[in-house]
């Protein structure tokens, strides 16, 4: 698969962020739409612990659930192993596979 060239990607973001809105935030939004468009399961967002583009795209990704029914989860890193991370990576890709299944139903 070719990655798009940037106004693409700024062009896919343009429903959560304006083209003005500069950084990792807008980038990293165009490519999660890029993701959905091309048929990803389901998109993970991991940034380091106050990360503050990262946290923006957080918030960001529940208007693209809202939006195309597509799981998302937000992975902060601050060196530290966690039972609950685990936790709620097995639930994300839960509701990833029941994506897959759903969208694969719909295509029939």
């Amino acid at each position: 698969m070719k990655e798009p060239d940037t106004s693409r990607i700024l062009k896919n973001a343009s429903p959560y962020l304006h083209d003005s809105f500069e950084g990792e935030a807008v980038l990293s939004m165009g490519k999660a739409v890029d993701f959905v468009q091309n048929g990803a399961s389901g998109i993970v967002s991991a940034m380091p612990f106050g990360c503050m583009p990262g946290t923006i795209v957080g918030a960001l990704l529940k208007g693209l659930k809202r939006d195309t029914g597509i799981p998302c989860i937000s992975v902060a890193y601050d060196g530290v192993e966690t039972t609950c991370s685990e936790i709620q990576l097995e639930a994300f890709m839960h509701q990833a596979s029941g994506y897959t299944h759903q969208r694969k139903s719909q295509k029939n």
